[in-house]
């Protein structure tokens, strides 16, 4: 009410003027004749509904275009956030490690939950923006609970091809974030979890990254980001990975360097490796790698 009270006394309008009455009545005036002149051949009460409908839409419209208090009020509730990251957060925490994931979660802007992991954040202070998932694994009635919230609830049917893993990816994808970073999807079965290393390695374009505690990983792809370089401490385990055939892999400041080499899907090559110092650089020609560093590492960045 202050921003149109506002708004009035700057166009020179005082508040309680009868202005916008006159503007109306002048308004109906002005269609009353003109619906008169173009409905002669219709009944009285015709002309008189029809001029109705037509001062309500006139009105209705005059609202919409020239109020600008009403005009802002519908270009917030239209406005959606368009992030350029987001976490997503799966149903598989390493167990007793509540800090670690409360605090990654207060530090991200956007977040995408799936499954179960949608209540869980919010018992850990962090209403996630979207819950995705079949719900399976949650508990009865989580979605409408989720939707009292505020989250944006989308539901899946428990008979589908991808994991809610990839459905959160694909979200992703649509609101057209660059870069997503995963996290409590790596521990229980190994089946699930080969399955959301899978996960991470076909995000390599969104450059994919995991955070969990001990470890920190990130993707590189040919079809994405292609070479990191790695602020260590010396002593570090860094470990790299191939997600699938990949060549002219290159590994410096590394006990076991590689230069320009070929490297199978998950062979053990590049298992345990230890920082020298403080820089490690990794990159490739072709393929894809899972470079996971451990915590005492403080960051990976991409160049």
């Amino acid at each position: 009410m202050e921003a149109c009270a506002l708004e009035r006394h700057h166009s020179g309008h005082r508040a309680g003027s009868r202005r916008p009455i006159r503007a109306a009545s002048d308004l109906g005036r002005g269609l009353l004749r003109r619906v008169c002149r173009r409905t002669a051949g219709v009944g009285l009460l015709g002309r008189v509904q029809l001029f109705r409908v037509r001062v309500r839409v006139a009105l209705r419209h005059r609202c919409r275009t020239r109020d600008p208090c009403v005009a802002a009020c519908r270009t917030a509730r239209r406005r959606v956030v368009v992030p350029q990251s987001a976490l997503i957060v799966g149903s598989a925490p390493v167990p007793g490690e509540h800090a670690f994931y409360r605090a990654l979660l207060e530090d991200r802007a956007f977040v995408i939950a799936c499954d179960a992991a949608a209540e869980w954040c919010v018992a850990l202070g962090r209403t996630p923006d979207i819950a995705v998932g079949d719900f399976d694994s949650a508990a009865p009635g989580a979605p409408e609970r989720l939707a009292a919230l505020g989250v944006d609830v989308r539901r899946f049917s428990a008979e589908k091809d991808e994991s809610d893993l990839d459905l959160a990816v694909a979200v992703a994808r649509s609101l057209g974030c660059d870069r997503v970073t995963f996290t409590a999807a790596y521990t229980g079965r190994i089946d699930h979890t080969l399955a959301s290393v899978g996960s991470a390695g076909s995000a390599a374009d969104l450059r994919a990254r995991v955070e969990e505690p001990g470890y920190s990983a990130l993707v590189l792809s040919d079809g994405g980001t292609s070479s990191a370089v790695l602020e260590t401490t010396p002593g570090a385990l860094v470990s790299v990975i191939a997600l699938e055939p990949s060549t002219g892999v290159t590994l410096t400041g590394l006990r076991y360097p590689l230069d320009c080499a070929d490297v199978p899907t998950l062979s053990s090559l590049g298992v345990s490796n230890v920082a020298l110092g403080d820089r490690v650089r990794v990159s490739l020609a072709s393929g894809t790698l899972l470079v996971i560093a451990s915590r005492s590492a403080d960051s990976i960045l991409h160049d």
